[in-house]
């Protein structure tokens, strides 16, 4: 009995496994029908085949799903980008800053003259108290008028030229327009609106101011420093006075390389003048050469812009 008993047990063991074996083989040959037959093989044996119907029509759900998904998600993208669209255009304008620091610019030319022409007084007043105290120049002031105009203004001759040639190459030359542009925007809207009188004030105070600076005081301070330490003899000590403050007087107009390179020479071009001529005289000369400079830049540069014909042809067609 205990026999019977477990062969019977073995047989109906047996028969079990052969028969999930059998409808495991069964439900992998109904998924391999499925994923490569077309689907009229596939409707067709599904007719006869559960498995392969009940494939169908999980695979069918499963796409309507995944397909309802992608169309969710799609349209959330499309929500969420509309959004973006929504809040650079009203809030937050993709490069809209600039244009924004660039509105905001409000030109003051009562306050820009009276900040300049009180920061050339305080120069003037510095570099006589520096003389005065360290006793190496007689009184600037005194010196002011001592000069011959037909001589100062000879010295202005090579500024003038290049001035003519800047204006003349304003729109060509890469550099040029880069000056162009900073007067334009910051120095015309300030500078313009004061007329003659504000410009030759300007003038006055740029000329006197920084020659009493530059010429009346540093130089005279080099060149005596060098001596006293004997560093070198009357010459070098000149030489080396003129250059170190025509550099500095160069550094300090540096608004571009390029304007930075023509302020040195023209700051050469003033010690030049008052080792020969006199402080006055290199006064004169830059005080002319600034009224001068600051006239044309501002009639030449300071016209708005005119509409090209091609452009106002095509505004009146549109209009039309």
């Amino acid at each position: 009995m205990l026999l019977n008993h477990h062969h019977h047990h073995l047989l109906f063991s047996h028969s079990l496994s052969s028969s999930s074996l059998s409808s495991s083989l069964r439900r992998r040959a109904a998924e391999n029908t499925i994923r490569f037959c077309d689907s009229k093989t596939l409707q067709r044996r599904g007719n006869r085949n559960p498995l392969i119907r009940k494939g169908l029509e999980r695979r069918t759900s499963c796409s309507i799903s995944s397909s309802n998904g992608n169309a969710l998600t799609t349209r959330r993208n499309k929500r969420r980008k509309c959004s973006r669209i929504q809040l650079w255009t009203e809030d937050d304008p993709p490069g809209g800053e600039p244009e924004t620091v660039k509105n905001n610019f409000e030109p003051n030319p009562e306050q820009f003259l009276l900040t300049s022409v009180t920061f050339y007084v305080v120069m003037t007043a510095f570099s006589q108290t520096g003389c005065t105290y360290l006793n190496i120049h007689p009184d600037l002031f005194a010196q002011i008028f001592v000069f011959n105009p037909d001589v100062a203004t000879i010295w202005s001759v090579p500024l003038l030229l290049s001035l003519a040639m800047v204006l003349l190459v304003d729109e060509r030359v890469e550099f040029v327009k880069e000056v162009k542009e900073l007067m334009v925007d910051g120095v015309i809207p300030n500078v313009a609106p004061t007329g003659a009188n504000g410009i030759l004030m300007l003038s006055l105070g740029a000329g006197i101011g920084e020659e009493a600076l530059f010429r009346g005081f540093l130089m005279p301070l080099l060149s005596n420093g060098i001596l006293e330490r004997g560093l070198g003899g009357t010459e070098v000590a000149t030489y080396a006075s003129l250059g170190v403050t025509s550099v500095i007087f160069g550094a300090l107009h540096a608004i571009t390389p390029a304007y930075q390179i023509w302020a040195t020479l023209a700051g050469f071009l003033f010690g030049w003048e008052y080792l020969n001529d006199g402080l006055g005289s290199a006064m004169f000369t830059h005080c002319f050469y600034d009224f001068i400079a600051f006239a044309f830049i501002i009639l030449l540069w300071g016209k708005p812009k005119q509409p090209s014909s091609s452009s106002s042809s095509s505004s009146e067609a549109g209009k039309e």
